[in-house]
């Protein structure tokens, strides 16, 4: 999703569902946090704001603060959701707003007025039957943020919503083994000099979270008395307490809870205060500050701007997200020959006429002749073909199944593929698919640096996503000191393709046949680092004959042409050595110091010629030696 895309989206859903009712509010992208503070960002909510701060944060993602009119039921599992169609069924309602999630359904009602509700949640693993409440200052993932869907074409209006009752309210919570909220603990007794603020309840529920609610009867009691203090003596401070306890093995019953609740008193000169608990999470192994920095209170009653921040290096991190790459990375097995591997990026350059395109197609046909490439999987990239050319190879691609894109066709342009490569990145479309690019050149300009590395990161996206890359690339005019090719461009190419290979022309000595070599100069896995290919050479013979004609030379076969190659490139070197044999300098070192100075090349040159062709086999040595006095090689021409 490019920029304008993620503006576009989140902003105008913002603010549909601001319109239709729902407090919404902006959250860190990928993450179940907000980015701005809670109530200041409420005070004053319009579209205004909304447009501002979606313009200014794209990326941002879409949640909600729960409002007292609405209760959304979370279903996190399987079981949940049977049960939650159950509680619809034995009430006649049906939701008409859910939302999608990862693992179940957001399902949306309206509140009757005067209902009685308080946020509730549960472990899946442990009660996977299950059904999470969130009401009254929860906050709520909204769609389209990663994760959420609706269900529906459009955003329920909140009045419009189906309207839930108190009984089904109990219902929900009976179902969860918890007390039904609208049972009235008692009529408190509040102490109004202490006010409850949002800072102090979120501190209590980021405390209670690590304390077990099955401690001590003293202990116990002392928690309420410090909530108590702390919160006034408020309706909030006792909900706060029971629902700490309820989730105890020893909860005594809202009775028992009432009852404490209503024998505490708070102005006394030694009250029992927050200090208690905190005492108690330090026993407990933890440290208090900390805890009340973390931003993972379920009730969020704080900003994320009060609470200290993960390391910045954390939301990059790939932990948990195995299974999925799992889904995307493809083996490394052959596709085209043995030179270029599935989920690589090749690279193989040479010199005009070489053969690079005839060879690669080849290549293809085979591959998916042999079932090892999914036609439909593979896009070649035609930019560096005439008219008549491309039509040619489209034949090709027309009957192997596979696809052929090339400039102006379609609205194509090999200056949006990067782009184009890009969105395949975001939207996961990588894996299986084959992209062949000819020429290199074509998609980015080789010599800028800049460029090219912008270029090679998009690759290395694409490749690690499960996509196959194989490009295909010029040589410089000149050639390297081996008298082998050097590719053309900045050296990001061979830095980050996978696979690089240099091709060039092997052996043309037979008048109808052209023999090529492909040569590994980089590798990651198992391919050949050489090996050689023949094709006709034949003045107006039809392409696809000449396609046909493409074959793998033997190992064999390629060893003799590297040998008569050798020979003649030695050739003078040789002719010398047999003439100073033949004078009488017979001696390897004297030998090697006089074919220096008449051959025009470094002595250590001419001693690695002399042991070259060095033997008794005629068929590719030309001398032998044999050892004389003080170990001293004396060398004879083979006859």
């Amino acid at each position: 999703m490019n920029k304008i895309e993620a503006k576009n989206e989140f902003m105008e859903s913002a603010i549909e569902f601001f319109q239709s009712g729902f407090p919404v509010i902006p959250l860190v992208n990928g993450e179940k946090r907000t980015a701005v503070k809670w109530d200041p960002w409420l005070a004053d909510l319009d579209e205004s704001k909304i447009r501002q701060h979606w313009s200014a944060h794209p990326d941002h993602e879409l949640g909600f603060i729960v409002p007292d009119n609405i209760l959304v039921l979370d279903c996190d599992s399987p079981e949940s959701l049977a049960a939650s169609n159950t509680l619809e069924a034995d009430f006649g309602i049906v939701s008409n707003f859910v939302v999608e999630t990862k693992r179940g359904q957001h399902r949306y009602y309206k509140l009757s007025p005067e209902v009685l509700v308080k946020t509730d949640s549960h472990k899946t693993d442990d009660h996977p039957e299950r059904v999470d409440v969130k009401a009254k200052r929860s906050m709520v993932i909204l769609p389209p943020s990663t994760g959420k869907k609706m269900l529906s074409t459009k955003v329920v209006i909140a009045s419009d919503l189906v309207e839930v009752d108190q009984t089904f309210i109990d219902a929900v919570f009976q179902h969860n083994g918890r007390s039904s909220p609208s049972k009235p603990l008692s009529d408190f007794r509040i102490v109004e000099d202490r006010v409850a603020t949002e800072q102090t309840l979120f501190h209590l529920n980021a405390m209670l979270a690590v304390l077990d609610p099955d401690c001590s009867r003293d202990d116990w009691r002392n928690v309420g008395m410090a909530i108590h203090y702390e919160t006034g003596g408020s309706d909030v401070g006792c909900t706060l307490w029971q629902t700490w306890s309820e989730k105890g093995m020893k909860y005594p019953g809202d009775r028992d809870i009432s009852y404490q609740w209503s024998t505490f008193n708070s102005d006394v000169s030694n009250p029992v205060t927050i200090a208690s608990i905190r005492r108690m999470v330090f026993e407990a192994g933890h440290d208090a500050d900390e805890l009340c920095m973390s931003p993972e209170d379920r009730f969020k009653m704080v900003a994320v701007e009060d609470v200290q921040e993960e390391n910045l290096l954390k939301k990059f991190s790939l932990a948990g997200d195995l299974a999925e790459m799992e889904k995307n990375t493809v083996a490394s097995v052959p596709l085209l020959g043995n030179i270029a591997l599935q989920g690589q990026w090749t690279a193989i350059f040479a010199a005009p006429n070489t053969g690079k395109t005839l060879i690669v197609l080849s290549m293809i046909m085979n591959g998916i002749e042999s079932g090892k490439i999914n036609p439909d999987q593979l896009y070649y990239l035609n930019m560096d073909d005439s008219g008549e050319g491309l039509v040619t190879k489209l034949g090709f691609a027309e009957e192997f199944g596979f696809h052929m894109l090339a400039e102006g066709h379609h609205g194509f342009k090999a200056r949006d593929f990067l782009e184009i490569l890009k969105q395949l990145i975001q939207k996961n479309q990588c894996s299986g698919v084959i992209v062949v690019l000819d020429t290199l050149k074509k998609f980015v300009d080789v010599i800028d640096k800049k460029k090219v590395s912008e270029f090679t990161a998009a690759i290395r996206g694409f490749v690690m996503h499960g996509g196959t890359l194989i490009s295909l690339g010029h040589v410089n005019k000149n050639l390297n000191a081996a008298g082998k090719p050097v590719f053309g461009g900045v050296s990001d190419f061979r830095d980050d393709a996978d696979c690089v290979y240099m091709l060039y022309t092997l052996d043309e000595s037979v008048p109808d046949h052209k023999v090529v070599m492909f040569e590994n100069d980089k590798l990651r896995g198992n391919v050949d680092l050489k090996v050689a290919y023949r094709y006709a050479r034949v003045n107006g013979l039809p392409y696809s004959e000449l396609v046909a004609s493409v074959e793998k030379v033997n190992e064999s076969e390629v060893g003799k042409m590297l040998t008569e190659i050798e020979q003649k490139s030695d050739a003078d070197v040789i002719r010398v050595i047999l003439e100073c044999i033949a004078s009488g300098t017979d001696t390897k070192m004297k030998l090697g110091k006089m074919v220096a100075r008449l051959a025009d090349v470094s002595e250590r040159a001419a001693l690695r010629t002399i042991d070259k062709y060095t033997g008794i086999d005629t068929a590719i040595h030309q001398w032998k030696f044999e050892r004389e006095g003080h170990g001293a090689h004396k060398y004879s021409i083979l006859i």
